[in-house]
C-alpha cells in the first residue's frame, strides 16, 4: 500500500483512509468533528448535508473518541466507498454506537466489505441500515459472511444493487 498525494492531504490507495488530524481538517471537516465529538444528546443526525467522503472520515476520527453516542446517521450524504470504509474504522473501536444509519448514499462493495469487517469485531451495533447504496454481491456476501461471527447486530437492513 502507498500514500498518494492529493489536494494537499495524504490519502492511501485500497480505500484505507489514512489518518485524519484535527489540524489538517478543513473547515467543513473541523465542525463536522466538532459536533459529533462533544454531542449535545446521546444520538445525532446528518441527514442530506453533502457530507461526502471527506466529511464522513472527520466523523469517523471523532467516532473513534466519543463515548456519549448511541445512534448516528448519515443517510443521503454522497458517501461512497471510502468514506464507508473510515467509518468502519471507527466501528473496530467505538464501544458505545448500538444504531448506525448510512442509508441512501454511494457505498459499493468495497465499502459494504469495509463495514462487514468492522462487524466481525464490533460487540455493541445491534442496527445498520444500509439502504439504497451500491452494494452489488460482493458486499452482500461479506456481509453475511459477517454475521455468522457477529453476535450484537440484530436488525441489518440492506438491498442488493442489481
Amino acid at each position: 500500500m502507498t500514500d498518494i498525494q492529493s489536494s494537499g492531504k495524504m490519502l492511501q490507495e485500497a480505500n484505507q483512509p489514512a489518518h485524519l488530524s484535527y489540524e489538517n481538517m478543513t473547515r467543513r471537516q473541523r465542525e463536522l468533528y466538532d459536533k459529533v465529538k462533544t454531542p449535545e444528546s446521546d444520538h445525532i443526525w446528518f441527514l442530506d448535508q453533502q457530507i461526502g467522503d471527506a466529511g464522513a472520515q472527520a466523523i469517523s476520527e471523532a467516532l473513534k473518541v466519543n463515548t456519549t453516542l448511541t445512534q448516528f446517521g448519515v443517510g443521503t450524504n454522497q458517501i461512497g466507498d471510502a468514506g464507508a470504509t473510515a467509518i468502519a474504522e471507527a466501528l473496530k473501536v467505538n464501544g458505545k454506537l448500538y444504531w448506525a444509519e448510512l442509508e441512501d448514499n454511494q457505498i459499493g462493495d468495497a465499502g459494504a466489505q469495509a463495514i462487514a469487517e468492522a462487524l466481525r469485531v464490533n460487540t455493541t451495533l445491534k442496527d445498520l441500515i444500509l439502504y439504497a447504496n451500491r452494494i452489488g454481491d460482493a458486499g452482500a456476501q461479506a456481509l453475511a459472511e459477517a454475521l455468522k461471527v457477529n453476535k450484537t447486530l440484530t436488525s441489518l437492513r440492506c438491498r442488493i444493487s442489481l
